[in-house]
């Protein structure tokens, strides 16, 4: 799955396929907290979104940290590659994808000046 921002290409690939790309899995910082056992796919993904969409809304720093580590990287080389376990299913790498598409396009960025105590998120 492709997604673009700008010119700026956002590509989630199959970890079981290649060893490059930024690892997005458990457990990562954006790893998915929510496991499938006894849950569809689809309820995993949703409480997914409501997560990373929380701990943005939150200010985590670690996560907000790590989208903006991979924003930069997306701007910086005009492509980022996502690496988890699930593609080409529906997976939780497909919603950092589109935050980050997001984020590009609006030209928001996940973190304050370094003159902030702790990162936030805006």
């Amino acid at each position: 799955m492709n997604i673009l921002a700008h010119d700026i290409t956002i590509e989630v690939i199959n970890r079981r396929t290649t060893t490059s790309g930024e690892y997005v899995g458990r457990p990562s910082p954006l790893g998915n907290p929510f496991q499938l056992a006894g849950h569809t796919r689809d309820d995993v993904i949703d409480a997914y979104v409501e997560w990373l969409a929380f701990k943005i809304r939150t200010k985590d720093s670690t996560v907000c940290g790590e989208l903006e580590r991979l924003r930069q990287k997306a701007i910086k080389n005009k492509k980022l590659v996502l690496a988890c376990w699930c593609a080409p299913l529906r997976c939780h790498a497909q919603v950092i994808a589109e935050t980050l598409a997001k984020a590009i396009v609006a030209g928001t960025t996940f973190v304050l000046p370094q003159s902030r105590r702790h990162a936030t998120c805006r």
